[in-house]
């Protein structure tokens, strides 16, 4: 076993011991290289999202990735003429063509589709893979949340969120071309269409920030850290 499959293997038991995570940290990674899915199936992207975490990898292309929409974002397809107009009149997320077409262009223009980044978009959870991610995205509850939030600023990387846009948009292209950690609750359709648990978020985590984060666990009260006894008395006696 190579020591990069240990190092994810230990992130993933940290991760789900310390925060007691539902379903496993997905590993995404942009490759040249193809692997062996174990679904093989086209698929959307947020439905990927929910397969990894459940604990499938899936390797995906131009050619098996079925929402236009998402293939466009992650940067496998140019956009689709008439693509507002399905938002607007079908999904119903925006009043007029106009506003959806503003709305879009705001995001891409905070981070625009990675074209040509790579020939595979690969999920895996994180203690299977075998290539280095460039996310890492965690299905977490408000409390969770919270604690990721605060292992990556125990060192000052920028927290700088970004809720609206889709759902594979927020998850992936926004913190993969800025470099930000993010927390979006995703576009309503596309959680609604796969299920997505009501009380969860999602949290992408640059590859960078990792092993920063790693190390804060130890000794950030987010992560397994504990107070100092005299702010601990202190506290008792407020309550």
């Amino acid at each position: 076993m190579s020591s990069d499959v240990e190092k994810w293997r230990h992130f993933t038991d940290t991760l789900v011991s310390v925060l007691k995570l539902q379903g496993q940290p997905i590993s995404i990674t942009y490759s040249d290289e193809e692997i062996q899915s174990t679904i093989d199936k086209a698929t959307e992207i947020c439905q990927a999202l929910k397969l990894a975490n459940s604990g499938e990898i899936l390797c995906l292309s131009e050619i098996n990735i079925t929402c236009q929409g998402g293939r466009w974002h992650t940067g496998f397809g140019g956009k689709r003429e008439g693509l507002e107009r399905i938002l607007v009149e079908g999904e119903k997320l925006w009043a007029t063509v106009a506003v959806a077409r503003q709305s879009i262009g705001e995001t891409h223009r905070i981070a625009p589709p990675p074209l040509g980044l790579a020939k595979f978009l690969i999920f895996s959870p994180l203690n299977k893979t075998e290539l280095r991610p460039d996310l890492i995205v965690i299905f977490a509850n408000p409390w969770q949340a919270s604690r990721l939030i605060f292992l990556a600023d125990y060192h000052g990387f920028p927290i700088k969120p970004r809720v609206t846009g889709s759902l594979c948009w927020g998850a992936i292209t926004y913190p993969l071309v800025t470099g930000n950690f993010n927390i979006t609750m995703g576009d309503p359709t596309a959680r609604r269409v796969h299920k997505y648990n009501p009380n969860e978020l999602i949290v992408s985590i640059p590859y960078r920030m990792i092993p920063s984060m790693m190390e804060a666990i130890e000794y950030s009260t987010a992560g397994k850290g504990k107070p100092a006894p005299w702010f601990e008395q202190r506290t008792h006696r407020k309550e």
